[in-house]
């Protein structure tokens, strides 16, 4: 098992560590993604860009610099000791009490509530932790588990914003849902 910076439990054998910047990590994580490129690739444009070992450390870095910064907090999601995907704070804008959540999970590990539950955290942590007051999460109308995830999570649906992201050669509407603290429920 990686060591990491801290560890925060979401619930049995459910956590969300903040990685440390390894190659050993930015390892496991590359392979996690590139052994699932079909199931993450459909609606996160990073993939396709992502093709090294060294991209994800790259990454890792630069998302390290970024957390020293107050603008991004990155955890790994650790599932029964296994890395299964990531999820972050960011765009962080403390003068607004604003951010924005993101969120990926390997395709073995989907139908069990991981998500769910680990953005409910996340989504504690940036209310209590850094005080934010409004949480959104953006993802593509097709993918319609992520936006399960949103409403599950206690997000309530904003907008559809057209053509609002562009990856694979094309222009996506992305639906917008947010969630703020006066209407957040923990647990």
């Amino acid at each position: 098992m990686e060591q990491y910076l801290f560890r925060m439990p979401v619930d049995e054998g459910l956590n969300l560590v903040a990685p440390t910047t390894t190659e050993k990590l930015a390892a496991a994580i590359f392979n996690l993604v590139d052994g699932d490129w079909e199931h993450l690739g459909r609606y996160l444009p990073w993939v396709e860009k992502t093709t090294s070992v060294q991209d994800e450390l790259n990454f890792l870095k630069m998302m390290a610099q970024q957390q020293i910064e107050g603008k991004t907090y990155l955890f790994v999601i650790e599932f029964e000791n296994q890395i299964v995907g990531t999820i972050d704070l960011h765009f962080i804008n403390p003068t607004n009490g604003r951010a924005e959540i993101g969120y990926w999970l390997s395709s073995a590990y989907t139908g069990k509530g991981i998500m769910t539950r680990c953005v409910k955290k996340v989504a504690a942590y940036g209310f209590k932790m850094l005080e934010l007051n409004r949480i959104d999460i953006y993802c593509d109308v097709e993918n319609v588990a992520s936006a399960e995830v949103a409403k599950r999570a206690g997000f309530d649906f904003l907008a559809t914003q057209p053509d609002a992201e562009r990856y694979h050669d094309d222009f996506h509407d992305m639906q917008q849902y947010v969630l703020l603290r006066r209407n957040f429920m923990e647990g």
